[in-house]
């Protein structure tokens, strides 16, 4: 299970490079974002999660991620927004279950 993590998080790691290096850095900051959640995801089922706001950051950024892909991004990418809205709403339950309980 942890492989497939690892190399989710290194293909889309790589997808970013790539699409930095060749003048998509919209996209390119899409890839790094799922790279970067996939990432602290991984830790969290490995029982060392990252502190909370790490998990509010990446929910924060992916949402605007998925703004900015649905209503600003001319073509729209429809996909590509409805997937960042999805993972920013799961960094957040993450984040959620981060919170220490009184």
């Amino acid at each position: 299970m942890g492989a497939i993590y690892v190399i989710t998080t290194f293909l889309f790691l790589i997808a970013g490079i790539y699409s930095l290096f060749s003048n998509q850095s919209f996209f390119a900051l899409h890839y790094l974002l799922i790279a970067l959640y996939v990432h602290a995801s991984f830790y969290e089922l490995k029982g060392q999660p990252f502190p909370r706001p790490l998990y509010i950051g990446v929910a924060f950024f992916l949402a605007a991620d998925a703004v900015i892909q649905l209503f600003f991004f001319q073509p729209s990418n429809f996909l590509g927004g409805i997937i960042s809205f999805f993972l920013s709403f799961s960094a957040w339950q993450s984040a959620q279950r981060q919170r220490p309980s009184h």
